[in-house]
């Protein structure tokens, strides 16, 4: 077994113990914040972004993140279908029947670039100090829905790694893409 094949797989038995012992009381938040990173509520957050944008007459930004949706939907799918992992065995318990390969996550990849970006547009809409406690409530829900998913055995920890630093770098080349005038 390889270092991180170690490290999945004991992250994967710790959460399991977690699940099944000392933290079984969390198991609702778990699902509640798992679906949050769910692919219909990530729709809606979207949708929601881009109208916001759009409100505010920022038309080039709505579609450049319309764009960046599609980019990350296709390298997310994309590296699924080039890896080919399967997720760990719980998943079947909530997920049913494999329905998707594991690396990346796709939803922590939506959910990390999406929350990221909304975090930048409140940055230049908001200007007093509320926007540093809405910024750390959308880091806290990105950290609390990829917790929630390795918590409930949906994934291994380096599929949400992998999902959250394509959605960083995506939403950082939206930010970038934004500066050019």
């Amino acid at each position: 077994m390889s270092g991180i094949q170690g490290l999945d797989w004991g992250t994967y038995y710790w959460f399991a113990f977690q699940r099944n012992g000392p933290g079984k009381a969390l198991r609702p938040v778990m699902e509640a914040a798992n679906i949050l990173g769910s692919y219909l509520v990530l729709a809606g957050l979207a949708i929601a972004l881009m109208a916001f944008l759009l409100f505010l007459g920022r038309r080039r930004q709505a579609g450049a993140l319309g764009a960046m949706i599609g980019v990350a939907i296709l390298l997310g799918e994309g590296l699924k279908w080039l890896v080919r992992r399967n997720p760990p065995p719980d998943s079947e318990n909530i997920l049913g029947p494999q329905i998707s390969l594991s690396f990346p996550n796709v939803s922590a990849l939506l959910t990390s670039m999406l929350f990221l970006i909304l975090a930048m547009i409140l940055s230049t809409t908001v200007r007093s100090r509320l926007r540093y406690l809405l910024d750390a409530v959308c880091l806290i829900l990105v950290l609390l829905i990829g917790a929630s998913q390795l918590y409930l055995g949906l994934n291994f920890l380096t599929d949400l790694l992998a999902g959250w630093t394509a959605g960083v770098m995506l939403a950082l080349v939206w930010h970038y893409w934004m500066s050019i005038p």
